[in-house]
């Protein structure tokens, strides 16, 4: 399956989309030439400068989805991508020596084993949200889809969903069995956490696509 075809397939230019984890906006620069109503979430200034380079028309909110409406400790990462056994990337923005692709509002665990290579040496406070929080001060009654790459964070995020999980259709999001970061929840936890209304689409191998059953009946 690719996921942007079926985005193309399954939402409207009315549609509704949250990027929860939009880093430097290389997905939502695909993503929008489906909807232009998208509302992107990204705690680290660093993302954030270049995000502001695309020049792309989205609501760009300088905070973390959570389960709380408050500030949390943000672990930043950084490395040379040239270091791993994958690098240098295809992407120039992507080839710098400040690897800002697996910061977490978790602690990293596994990942130091796994890519050695990235650090995790400073740690900021960053403004967190709900997004039930989010969508009442917005005047958003449902959320056609949600992009989710939250580096180890998912089970935050469903969690401060609360009501506004009932009118969700779509969830494609990055998932670990491996315990990257600290209490990350596994593929079969965050779809047991969702709840029987919510089924398994499809299985990307490290991202899955989830749809909520009843979004049609609400």
């Amino acid at each position: 399956m690719d996921i942007y075809k079926f985005i193309e397939e399954n939402i409207t230019d009315q549609s509704c989309f949250f990027e929860v984890g939009s880093h430097f906006g290389i997905d939502t620069a695909k993503i929008i030439k489906f909807t232009s109503n998208i509302h992107c979430f990204e705690p680290d200034l660093r993302n954030i400068e270049i995000f502001k380079k695309l020049g792309l028309s989205v609501v760009l909110n300088q905070i973390a989805i959570s389960n709380i409406d408050g500030y949390a400790e943000f672990y930043l990462s950084s490395g040379n991508v040239y270091e791993s056994k994958y690098g240098p990337t295809n992407n120039e923005i992507l080839n710098r020596n400040d690897w800002s692709a697996s910061s977490s509002l978790k602690l990293p665990k596994n990942h130091k084993i796994v890519t050695p290579w990235v650090k995790f040496e400073n740690n900021i406070n960053v403004q967190t949200k709900r997004i039930d929080t989010y969508c009442l001060e917005k005047n958003i009654e449902k959320i056609d889809f949600i992009w989710m790459d939250v580096q180890g964070a998912e089970m935050d995020v469903i969690q401060g969903m609360g009501n506004m999980k009932n009118k969700i259709h779509f969830i494609y999001t990055e998932y670990s069995d491996n315990e990257l970061y600290e209490n990350q929840p596994t593929k079969d936890q965050i779809i047991e956490n969702l709840g029987n209304d919510w089924r398994l689409v499809f299985d990307f191998g490290g991202d899955i696509l989830l749809e909520n059953k009843k979004f049609m009946k609400i």
